[in-house]
């Protein structure tokens, strides 16, 4: 397992940094940019007034240049710097761009919302608006908490605290429909075609939902783990093959499924000694992936497209029954290559994201972690 830190050609990548900002981030985002991202977005949890930040978070700053960190002492700056804060109903549950200068957030506290950042000329740095809050009523229903959501190219999802399905046209213009299957143990969502969702459970259960078909039931159930009830935490579909999903859960594995050819999984990683918080894969090269977990590692899985080539085209391994086929893949055919970009730690890794060669996680005792130049396969 490759040490942060490690030097190769010159350049020392995963690099680490830390700052402390006196409150729980539930969830981070880097701000899209054409280059590397000089700002991103912060929601809270826990708090007595939770709120969405701004900061700004040049790219070319480095801890190490002493002379820029006195004088962002003398004039009293801090680097990330705090540009504005909204405060929000609850705690922030999620956040994510659709555009480069335009989020939406979700909170338990019943907001579910869009926010644009935009320069004001006035005051010469960026500025948070909210476009748009729709309220319960939007979707015919009264006090929603909302868990998560996610954003897919036909609609957008919502996933509610009982097990409610909620759904947003893409251009966020109106309703689609609600699915009012009571789940109170709902986790996590993924979005895999457009007209299916997947929801996973604390039960250790996977539920298919195919919009094509009718919405009182879902048009298949699986278990996450056919021996023992493991809750599930993450459900993220590989972006370049969205029938091939790779989840993970309260044991800490990371398992991969491929959908077309039945309800088993093909592997499972015997990955994190504790729960995963976040999985995602690297936007432009999506054969990179990070975990994160409750243990407070964050591991970079460097060779994860590799890994997931060799397990649909070996016909060895595809003529065994499931579970020769993951004794054999994880023990003798490949194995996974792993970046520990954060040890262990006695609090958990809440959220992570990566954008272009730079990470930027939050921790459960009210820190960011920065780490940068991420070395890219």
């Amino acid at each position: 397992m490759d040490l942060r830190g490690q030097e190769l050609g010159g350049i020392t990548y995963n690099v680490i940094e830390r700052t402390y900002i006196s409150a729980k981030v539930s969830t981070v985002r880097w701000k899209p940019e054409l280059g590397v991202p000089n700002y991103f977005v912060t929601g809270t949890y826990e708090e007595d007034d939770n709120y969405l930040g701004l900061w700004s978070y040049p790219s070319n700053w480095e801890w190490n240049q002493i002379e820029e960190a006195e004088t962002a002492k003398i004039f009293g700056e801090k680097i990330p710097t705090t540009l504005q804060k909204i405060s929000v109903s609850g705690d922030v549950s999620n956040m994510k761009f659709v555009e480069n200068n335009k989020f939406l957030y979700s909170t338990e506290g019943g907001e579910f919302g869009i926010v644009n950042i935009a320069n004001n000329e006035h005051i010469g740095k960026l500025e948070m608006n909210q476009v748009h809050n729709w309220d319960s009523d939007f979707f015919g229903e009264s006090n929603i908490s909302y868990k998560t959501f996610e954003i897919g190219s036909a609609f957008i999802c919502a996933l509610g605290e009982h097990g409610h399905l909620y759904f947003l046209s893409s251009d966020l213009s109106s309703s689609l429909g609600t699915i009012n299957h009571y789940n109170d143990e709902a986790s996590c969502l993924g979005i895999l075609s457009a007209n299916e969702v997947l929801v996973g459970n604390l039960r250790g259960q996977i539920s298919l939902w195919d919009l094509r078909e009718g919405l009182f039931e879902p048009a298949k159930i699986f278990p996450y783990n056919s021996e023992e009830t493991i809750g599930l935490t993450c459900i993220t579909p590989f972006p370049r093959q969205r029938q091939i999903v790779v989840t993970a859960g309260t044991d800490g594995a990371v398992v991969t499924w491929d959908l077309r050819t039945g309800h088993h999984p093909l592997t499972v990683y015997k990955a994190h000694d504790h729960p995963v918080t976040c999985l995602q894969f690297h936007e432009d090269w999506p054969a990179n992936m990070f975990t994160a977990s409750m243990g407070g590692e964050v591991w970079h899985w460097n060779n994860f497209g590799k890994l997931l080539t060799g397990e649909l085209l070996d016909p060895r391994l595809m003529a065994l029954p499931p579970e020769l086929r993951n004794t054999m893949k994880t023990q003798s055919y490949l194995e996974p290559q792993i970046r520990a970009l954060i040890g262990k730690k006695h609090i958990p890794t809440n959220s992570l994201d990566v954008i272009k060669e730079q990470l930027v996680c939050s921790t459960d005792n009210d820190a960011l972690v920065f780490v940068k130049p991420l070395k890219i396969n």
